[in-house]
């Protein structure tokens, strides 16, 4: 509440009328800026420098393409069910769960080691469609359905990774402030 616009009917004495008072006003507000910076300092994270940010961007989008390769990058072939002659994959459940457990731990990992939020699941997007995009642009298929396969790609796993970067921030921060409250307005 801002003391100027208090209205002087309330009988109360403002840094207006006292002089003093408006000393001490200044000075717990300098004290609380001092004492904020000081546990923001003891209890946030430090920021990154510049540099540790773009060689963590390329190492997360580098990793996030291995995880493709590992898990589903080596699988091209389909499965025929004999009974029924339908025709289903190239990839089995198993090497789906897998990879986004991966692709999970990965991100997680990188943004507790101070990688900035925006850009870790931004550079794990990247390198995980560009992966996909340039296998599925060396099928034999002719018909250019992988761009609409790669654009899916890049929706989905950007919106599940843009939601575990919020989550994770908000889980950080939660445990860093001494109120048990997240603090959304320190941003990295």
């Amino acid at each position: 509440m801002d003391d100027r616009n208090m209205p002087s009917d309330t009988g109360l004495i403002g840094p207006q009328q006292d002089p003093s008072a408006a000393r001490c006003v200044s000075d717990c507000r300098a004290l609380l800026m001092i004492r904020g910076a000081e546990l923001e300092e003891t209890v946030m994270p430090a920021k990154r420098a510049p540099i540790f940010q773009a060689l963590s961007a390329v190492l997360v989008a580098a990793l996030s393409a291995a995880v493709w390769l590992a898990w589903m990058g080596w699988d091209t072939e389909y499965q025929v069910d004999p009974v029924t002659g339908s025709q289903s994959g190239p990839y089995e459940a198993w090497q789906v769960a897998g990879c986004a457990i991966s692709l999970l731990v990965l991100l997680v990992v990188a943004l507790v080691t101070g990688v900035r939020k925006v850009l870790a699941p931004t550079a794990l997007t990247i390198g995980f469609t560009a992966a996909w995009t340039i296998q599925a642009a060396q099928q034999p298929d002719q018909t250019g359905l992988f761009v609409i396969g790669a654009t899916l790609i890049f929706v989905g796993v950007g919106l599940a990774s843009a939601v575990v970067s919020v989550i994770t921030y908000a889980l950080g921060n939660r445990r860093a402030t001494p109120s048990g409250e997240p603090n959304f307005s320190a941003g990295q």
